[in-house]
């Protein structure tokens, strides 16, 4: 959870009664950790006085930064690459350190079943060995955009804390 640093917020208590800003209805990491987290720390919808839709991490944050929003959940990789590309803009915000909101697995990289079985084995090799380009790279200026060290094969196992997280949200719908 981040605030503008110059705002009097400074722990999960301080949220009470405020305006929490959101991505869009389908974001895990900005808006259904949020709701888990209430729902884990029995807090309920009523917690945030209003909830406000903004359509992106960044959009939340310029929402906190024109007043128009106390606080907002920000994926951890839009804030490293604020710190590193806009390290003015995040000196602007502070994130809530008794607030934990993850990590959850990331989003799989899915191919439709439409694209020929050769096509798919193809993209995924690629993507598992992108670590073994050369730095300097297509492959290592991707992987550092996404703020990864390399691509792994996924199972759906990995994926049970996030459906727990959405079971858990599921019972705390915010009020916009």
């Amino acid at each position: 959870m981040v605030v503008p640093a110059s705002g009097a917020a400074r722990r999960a208590a301080d949220l009470e009664g405020a305006v929490f800003a959101y991505n869009d209805g389908e974001s895990l990491s900005g808006l259904h950790c949020v709701r888990g987290w209430l729902s884990a720390a029995g807090r309920g919808a009523s917690y945030f006085r209003k909830a406000v839709a903004t359509g992106g991490h960044r959009r939340s944050i310029d929402a906190l930064l024109r007043g128009e929003a106390d606080t907002a959940a920000i994926d951890m990789n839009v804030m490293r690459r604020l710190r590193r590309d806009e390290p003015e803009v995040a000196a602007r915000l502070r994130v809530l350190e008794d607030v934990t909101l993850g990590p959850h697995t990331a989003q799989p990289f899915a191919a439709s079943t439409r694209l020929p079985a050769a096509v798919r084995a193809d993209v995924r090799r690629a993507l598992l060995s992108l670590h073994e380009q050369p730095a300097g790279s297509a492959g290592a200026a991707a992987l550092d955009a996404l703020h990864a060290a390399r691509f792994a094969p996924g199972e759906d196992g990995l994926y049970d804390g996030v459906r727990a997280l959405m079971k858990a949200a599921a019972g705390v719908a915010l009020r916009d």
